[in-house]
C-alpha cells in the first residue's frame, strides 16, 4: 500500500489466508505443548490481522496517508539512517523504532478486541 499498489491489500489477503491454512493443519499435527501455544498464539494474531484487511478493502482504504493504515502496527527488515546492514524496524502513525529482539515469553492469548487493539 506504500508503494502506491492499489491491489496490494487484496495480494496480501490472499496470502494471509493461504497462511492461516498453513498455521491450522501445522496445530493439527503432532506438537509439544509450548510448541503448540505459539502456533495458536500466531493463529489468533494473524486471524485479527486477516480481519483488519478485510475491513480495509471493505472500507477502500486504498492509500497510505489514512489513518486506519497508519494506525496499523507495520514491521520492516531494511536499510535505514545510513547504516548498511538491514535492520528490523517498527513503525505505527508517525513513530519507527528499530525492534531490539526483545521476548516477553509465550503468553496465552484468548482473543484480540477492539479494546485490547488499541
Amino acid at each position: 500500500l506504500a508503494a502506491g499498489d492499489i491491489d496490494s491489500l487484496r495480494n496480501y489477503s490472499k496470502m494471509q489466508k493461504s497462511m492461516l491454512s498453513d498455521l491450522i493443519s501445522l496445530v493439527q499435527g503432532d506438537l509439544d505443548r509450548l510448541q503448540r501455544r505459539k502456533v495458536m498464539n500466531l493463529i489468533t494474531m494473524e486471524t485479527h490481522s486477516r480481519d483488519v484487511t478485510l475491513d480495509m478493502i471493505a472500507n477502500d482504504f486504498e492509500t497510505p496517508d489514512s489513518f486506519k493504515w497508519a494506525g496499523q502496527l507495520k514491521t520492516a527488515f531494511e536499510s535505514r539512517s545510513g547504516n548498511t546492514e538491514p535492520d528490523v524496524y517498527v513503525d505505527i502513525c508517525d513513530a519507527s523504532f528499530r525492534y531490539s529482539f526483545e521476548y516477553l515469553g509465550s503468553a496465552s492469548r484468548l482473543v484480540i478486541t477492539p479494546l485490547t487493539d488499541r
